[in-house]
């Protein structure tokens, strides 16, 4: 089947609606690509079974990830930093992708890590405004009525 460019923006759109794919031009590795995914689990069948990727069941893969993609991110940077601020949106284009959810959820699991509510997590996100100019193609993060632009990570205490 055929299928142009219109078609994928219609496709994209609704999916994104839904909940079921996500997308971002900013994956680590993929630069310069508008990468999309499916953000759920599709079971072939009649009719065929599409389950979104939901916290309850993916929390602790997503905190983890977000862990490891900002140490990654933060050994890369040029900096003279321990804990360098890092733009949101970098780390959760990484995230999203590797865990195969939405970028939604993974501000959700942000969220959450910066409350610390997630006890099997030994870290705690702190978000910054800081001066990241946001792309367009990637929505702002925002929980509570606050827009942040940047994160660090330390480990908790107790």
């Amino acid at each position: 089947m055929p299928i142009g460019a219109t078609d994928i923006d219609i496709l994209k759109s609704w999916g994104s609606q839904l909940r079921v794919l996500d997308q971002s031009r900013y994956v680590p590795g993929f630069e310069g690509f508008n990468l999309i995914w499916m953000a759920a689990d599709a079971q072939e069948g009649s009719p065929v079974s599409i389950r979104r990727r939901d916290l309850q069941r993916y929390e602790i893969e997503i905190a983890k990830r977000i862990v490891e993609a900002y140490q990654a991110q933060a050994n890369a940077a040029e900096t003279s930093l321990t804990t360098p601020y890092l733009p949101i949106f970098k780390i959760r284009a990484d995230v999203t992708f590797q865990c195969h959810v939405t970028r939604a959820l993974v501000d959700l699991v942000i969220q959450r890590l910066s409350e610390d509510e997630i006890a099997e997590i030994p870290f705690r996100v702190l978000l910054h405004l800081g001066t990241t100019h946001q792309p367009v193609s990637e929505p702002l993060y925002r929980r509570g009525g606050n827009r942040r632009y940047e994160m660090t990570i330390q480990p908790r205490t107790t």
